[in-house]
């Protein structure tokens, strides 16, 4: 695992500052990992800059989550810049951390900082 990759993580509204944050460049990262993201308003020139870097995006969410299309269509706008991404949408859930969240973030560590 490379240490010296600088991750940021968020949960709801946390998640909505990093990808704000990660994607205007305010924060530097080599990745965001995030649970159940609000999804802020992003440029396609933001995605593009944020991708054409090999930055990776990470999604843990629940298939009630209130913010899932959101989130679905920001990893098609990542999708069509050629960005890195994943998403676990886990069933039964909502806008909450899975039962396996913690293994799901070692999983989401190591495929990040690979």
């Amino acid at each position: 695992m490379n240490t010296d990759k600088k991750n940021f993580l968020g949960f709801s509204g946390g998640g909505n500052f990093a990808i704000d944050y990660a994607f205007k460049q305010i924060v530097p990262v080599s990745g965001l990992i995030l649970n159940c993201p609000g999804v802020p308003d992003v440029s396609d020139s933001s995605i593009t800059a944020y991708a054409k870097n090999g930055r990776r995006l990470g999604i843990v969410t629940g298939e009630w989550d209130w913010a899932l299309n959101d989130q679905k269509e920001l990893l098609s706008r990542v999708r069509k810049a050629d960005g890195i991404h994943r998403i676990t949408i886990n069933e039964g859930i909502g806008h909450q951390f899975s039962s396996d969240f913690s293994s799901l973030l070692d999983e989401y560590l190591i495929w990040i900082n690979d």
